[in-house]
Order: structure tokens, then C-alpha cells, then sequence
């Protein structure tokens, strides 16, 4: 079965997973408001990996700090509870 997934820069492809190759993904980590404190988007890092979850993956492998407040759910990421997104604008969404 053929997998179906956006990859940089919005091209979608239909291949098999293992025959999907290891790209550069951009990791941009939302904003967030609460009681007491917000914050907007911010730029993680970059990391390859045939998905957007795998590249997120291997950023938490390289990066210990990362690593520290990563979570995952299925296929969504967050860090410190704000989710993970491949592009700024779709990190920008919520809370700017």
C-alpha cells in the first residue's frame, strides 16, 4: 500500500514507504498562551527523515534538550506541549 504524504517544499508523492527518500524537514514548534505567559512560534531545528515524523525523530536523537520535553502521540509531536509542525506558517496558526 502506498503511503501519502506532503514533502518540501508541498509536492505530493505516492511511493512506498521504503522507497521514499531521506529529505531535510524543517521543525517549527507553536506558540502557546496561558495563565501567566505566552509565546509564539519558534524554529527547532532540521532533521532528515522520509516523514515529517521521522525527521522530528532524529531531532530529538541529536538534540538532548529537545529530547527532554518531547512527546509523542501516534504521529503528532510536541514539545512542551505545543505541537509540531514542517512549516512556520502552520506553527504561526493559533498563536502566532
Amino acid at each position: 500500500m502506498a503511503n501519502i504524504i506532503w514533502n518540501p517544499p508541498g509536492t505530493k508523492t505516492e511511493l512506498p514507504l521504503e522507497e521514499l527518500p531521506s529529505v531535510p524537514w524543517d521543525i517549527w514548534v507553536e506558540g502557546y498562551a496561558c495563565t501567566g505567559g505566552s509565546g509564539g512560534a519558534w524554529y527547532a531545528g532540521t532533521a532528515k527523515g522520509k516523514t515529517f515524523s521521522e525527521a522530528v525523530l532524529a531531532l530529538r536523537d541529536k538534540n538532548p534538550k529537545f529530547a527532554e520535553y518531547h512527546r509523542q502521540t501516534g504521529t503528532n509531536h510536541y514539545h512542551w506541549g505545543c505541537e509540531c509542525y514542517p512549516t512556520e506558517q502552520e506553527a504561526r496558526k493559533t498563536y502566532g
